[in-house]
Order: C-alpha cells, then structure tokens, then sequence
C-alpha cells in the first residue's frame, strides 16, 4: 500500500482491567502500523487506568485521557474525537480483540472503494476468557444493508470510516445504548456509502459487565427509536429529527411489570441455549417470545433478518 494515512482508532474504557491490555496488544500488532490509538476512561473505579496508564508510558502510539467524572459512552466517544488525528477512524470497545489484519483490510477497502465511507465486518463471539468461535454474520452490499438497515444496526461498532462522516455527524448523540447505531443511520441520511467485508476482523466478547450485558431491556427499546427517528427523516426528506433527550429518556424508561417479564424472558433464553434438543431449544425461544413484548419484536425481526440475509 503506497497511500500511507494515519488511522485513528478510538475506544471508550470503563472497568475493564482485566481486558483491555489485550484490546490494546490487539491494535498495536496490527500488519498496518501509522495508527493512533485514542483511549478515554471513564472514571474506572477499579485498576483499569492505572493499566492504561503503563501501556502508554511504553507505546507512543497509545494516548490516554482521563475524564473527570463518569458521564457515559456518548461523552467518552465525543471527548475521544476531539484528539483523533487520523484521515480515518476506527471504533473498537476496551475489551474485545482485533484480528492482525483488521486495520489493513478495513483501510484498503475504502481506498479501492470511493462510493464507500464505512465498513464494517463479521465478527466471532468470544466469552470472557477470549474463547469462542461463532462467526456473526453481516449484510454485505448496498441492496442487503438497504433491506435490513430497519431490523439490525448495518454494521456492529467495529467499524472504520473516514473522518469526513465525523465532522459532518458532529460526533455521537445523547442515544446510549444505541448511539452507533443512530450514527450509522444518520450517516446513510447524509448520504454517505456502508458496507461490510465478509470475514472476521474482531473478536467481541461476551462477558458479564458489558453494554449488551447490563443495557438489556433500554438497548431493545433505543434501537426501536432510533430507527423511529431514521424513518421520520426518511419520511419528510430531512437530515434533522425530532430527538429531544428528555424524549428519549421516557421511551426507553422500564416499568416494573414491564422489567420483570423481560428478565424472566432472559431466563427462558439462557435454558435455550443449554438445552441439547433442538425443541426444547425452540419451546424455551418461543416462551421468551411470549412472555415479553420486546423480545417478541426482536425475534420477529432476527427472523426476517436472517432470511433477508440469504436472499
């Protein structure tokens, strides 16, 4: 590769002393090297900073920046943008793992294609000790990304995209847990190109702690907003919205019956996935269903997002 841009890869940290050393070995043996890696703790209150802080004490490609209160992802990733140097940014969570290559692929993907500002790619889910082997699919080309843009977020947050998409979004909004995917639909109103490459590049791990894991219930029901906001711009031919936060903080908000049954829903989905007989699988997948609202309309859409897929 001739064309050498310097490639800033931006991770948000809160309480992951025990992962994101790896996170951070992951980048720095990457096969592409003129990369920046822009880390921002959120007021970890275990030794996650103190970890960060000997890693750039050692690299010069690590810079680390510590806030000085705990206000969230939205904050910690706007805080990150303001020191990301690069022509490119790449977004990638404190405890998961870059496949060597990563940086490279994703680079030279939207070097050899113009028409594209973001690109993603499969992923394998990992537990929390880095072990797994579940390959998670994407929609790859326009036609399948515009089919399933509504169901599922075009692309997960391992994503490279040209600086320009940043300046031009102003960041992320006040949207957690559900800021990446509002920025890639807002990006898509902005006109900008997605896509995926069809192989794994990270490894996203699944652990207690995490945004997936504690967001649960919130992040079902920020998606359905934000793709409430996409289809309102989409409908009147606008880039701006509705949002307000006090909006969204009363959508999202969790009644008591409401949590409960989306919990107990959970667990009907846990016993699934222990169960060897395929249905008794499928009879604990159908009572989550039931049991919660939200877990209905997030089967429905993963069902009809798995044959749009395959169309």
């Amino acid at each position: 590769m001739n064309y050498n841009p310097l490639v800033s890869v931006l991770i948000p940290a809160y309480n992951v002393q025990d992962y994101v050393e790896e996170a951070i070995n992951s980048l720095l043996d990457q096969t592409y090297d003129n990369i920046e890696i822009i880390v921002v703790d959120d007021c970890s209150n275990d030794n996650t900073l103190s970890v960060l802080r000997e890693i750039e004490r050692q690299n010069k490609h690590v810079r680390v920046f510590s806030k000085s209160e705990n206000s969230g992802i939205v904050d910690s990733l706007n805080y990150g943008l303001l020191y990301c140097q690069g022509e490119f940014i790449a977004r990638m969570d404190a405890d998961d793992i870059a496949i060597n290559n990563r940086i490279e692929l994703q680079l030279k993907y939207l070097l050899e294609h113009s028409n594209i500002d973001i690109v993603g790619s499969s992923t394998i889910t990992v537990d929390m000790h880095g072990k797994g082997k579940q390959i998670s699919n994407v929609p790859i080309g326009k036609d399948k990304i515009n089919r399933t843009i509504t169901l599922f977020s075009p692309c997960f947050h391992i994503w490279l995209a040209r600086a320009e998409v940043y300046r031009q979004l102003e960041g992320y909004r006040q949207l957690a847990p559900a800021e990446d995917y509002d920025f890639l639909l807002r990006a898509v109103t902005y006109g900008y190109g997605i896509d995926n490459i069809d192989i794994p590049l990270m490894k996203i791990r699944c652990r207690t702690g995490n945004t997936a894991d504690i967001a649960g219930l919130k992040q079902r029901k920020a998606h359905n907003y934000v793709v409430r906001l996409y289809d309102y711009r989409k409908s009147n031919n606008k880039k701006s919205d509705l949002f307000t936060a006090k909006e969204f903080k009363n959508f999202i908000v969790e009644g008591s019956l409401e949590a409960k049954l989306y919990a107990l829903s959970i667990k009907f989905i846990k016993k699934g996935f222990m169960q060897s007989n395929k249905i008794k699988k499928i009879g604990f997948f159908f009572l989550a269903s039931i049991v919660s609202k939200w877990q209905f309309i997030y089967a429905i859409k993963r069902v009809y997002f798995k044959i749009l897929l395959k169309i």
